[in-house]
């Protein structure tokens, strides 16, 4: 019977033993890139801390409005900058509409109605915001939604298609000769 010899196992030298070492025991402090709260004091409601973004959708008949309030760095981290006013069709989304594409939706019909507000953290770059129904009456940067190609290709044959049956009479075309007494 042959023995059969087994690979020997490499060593592994003393630098990687302690790059390993400092891998598993992480950094000591981690910066955050968003502020604290502090006393009890959210954050968001202070106003050196945040940036107001207005979103104006005109996918549908009416405009619709979403006021979003976000820190400052995550204003900077979608590309916007102060004064901005940014329009985007909805097939062709650019940096900052395609972050806030999670919240195009968020909203029912009786919330807008009753002008509700939220506040939910999304994911990627914007991280924790508050989003209202009702339009800011000052804000940093607007973003409008427009309809995409095919969108408004469809709205186009709808009103050709309503128009063309409201133009044409249901009965037919005859005359009449009407005597007034």
């Amino acid at each position: 019977m042959t023995k059969v010899s087994r690979k020997k196992r490499k060593t592994k030298s003393s630098a990687w033993k302690k790059l390993i070492s400092q891998h598993k025991k992480g950094p000591k402090r981690i910066k955050l890139q968003n502020p604290r709260f502090k006393q009890g004091v959210d954050p968001l409601n202070i106003l050196e801390n945040v940036k107001r973004v207005q979103i104006i959708l005109k996918t549908e008949c009416n405009p619709k409005y979403i006021s979003v309030v976000m820190f400052n760095q995550s204003f900077s981290n979608i590309g916007l900058h102060s004064g901005d006013n940014i329009s985007m069709p909805m097939d062709k989304l650019r940096r900052a509409g395609h972050a806030f594409r999670n919240i195009f939706d968020i909203f029912g019909h009786n919330e807008r109605i009753l002008g509700a507000e939220k506040e939910k953290k999304l994911g990627g770059l914007i991280g924790r915001c508050i989003m209202f129904t009702e339009k800011f009456k000052i804000c940093d940067a607007t973003i409008t939604i427009l309809p995409s190609k095919e969108e408004l290709m469809k709205r186009e044959a709808t009103n050709n298609y309503i128009s063309k049956i409201f133009n044409r009479s249901l009965c037919g075309k005859h005359v009449v000769d009407v005597e007034y007494i």
